[in-house]
């Protein structure tokens, strides 16, 4: 079904939810996907550019200066221009086009704003987002700068399963509340030993918490089994040994005396986020415990306070009471 005229006229939808209270309200921003089936059916340069001028191509920019994602020198046309070169990017745009409008567009109110509503309640008291969650053609399966994020529509976790766009949702405007109390370092002015502890504190922060702000929505669902983080969650022998790895690393990066870094403590870093997926799965844990023994609102006041008061709750919630 090919109803182009239908998706640029709805390649921007602002909902505000009946339901929640008027500060639940989000942009969802659709314009980078609209733009990039126009450009894969007809390949103009004229429509390349129409696509890297949309906001989200000015968001996707952003993210990759703050981690590096694509060289510094790279431009949103150069990024754009090579999103929509994938391989398999014109035999994906029926699957997405559907995606897009069935499930995202038409389909999905409830999904939206579950999502608002579930990323409030685990951020700081009065919590408000503020940004826009774009939709986008290709890019990582989700990125946050600021107030701003996007998940990629073409990633074949939404494409296999859609009602993951939701919770991940969730996540990546999860990030938004904490980096704007808390903004992202930018990971080419990371230097030396103490400010690579720091960032793994912040990361374990920022993913952990992200990673358990969904999890009440996908536990009311039955959803925990379609993401193997909460699968992990849900494992204590398994979640015991990801937490004995986690601060072995942790603590042997506390331990390095201040010197410049070497590609021997990036490798360090590597172990967190890559295989067992330790600061997203053992900073989930600290926030749940966190949680649940000193409460919700504890947890969410957190999110102000920031990463090194987020470990020392943590360490407080374990002692014996």
């Amino acid at each position: 079904m090919r109803i182009p005229g239908l998706l640029a006229l709805l390649g921007v939808l602002v909902l505000a939810g009946a339901s929640a209270p008027a500060q639940l309200t989000g942009r969802f921003d659709y314009r980078h996907v609209t733009k990039a089936i126009r450009y894969l059916e007809d390949p103009t340069p004229e429509n390349l550019q129409l696509l890297a001028e949309t906001e989200a191509s000015l968001h996707l920019k952003r993210h990759s200066d703050r981690t590096g994602y694509y060289p510094a020198a790279a431009s949103p046309l150069d990024i754009a221009s090579d999103l929509v070169s994938e391989p398999d990017a014109r035999e994906k745009v029926e699957a997405v086009r559907k995606l897009l409008l069935m499930e995202v567009l038409l389909g999905s109110q409830r999904g939206r704003q579950m999502c608002l509503s579930e990323v409030v309640q685990y951020g700081p008291s009065n919590a408000k987002i503020e940004g826009k969650l774009f939709f986008t053609w290709g890019y990582d399966i989700g990125a946050a700068v600021w107030r701003n994020a996007s998940l990629n529509l073409t990633h074949p976790k939404f494409l296999q399963n859609s009602s993951e766009i939701w919770y991940y949702c969730i996540h990546e405007l999860h990030h938004t509340l904490v980096m704007q109390e808390h903004p992202m370092p930018r990971l080419a002015d990371v230097e030396d030993t103490v400010e690579l502890f720091n960032l793994v504190q912040y990361l374990t922060f920022l993913e952990g918490t992200a990673v358990y702000a969904a999890y009440d929505a996908r536990y009311e669902r039955g959803a925990l089994a379609a993401d193997p983080d909460y699968v992990a969650l849900e494992d204590p022998e398994a979640m015991n040994e990801y937490e004995l790895a986690y601060f072995r690393l942790y603590q042997e990066i506390e331990e390095l005396d201040r010197r410049r870094l070497t590609d021997d403590d990036w490798a360090l870093l590597d172990q967190f986020s890559s295989g067992d997926r330790l600061w997203y799965r053992v900073g989930a844990r600290m926030a749940q415990t966190i949680d649940r023994v000193n409460g919700r609102e504890a947890l969410r006041e957190l999110i102000k306070e920031g990463p090194a008061d987020f470990f020392e709750a943590y360490r407080g919630a374990q002692a014996p009471h």
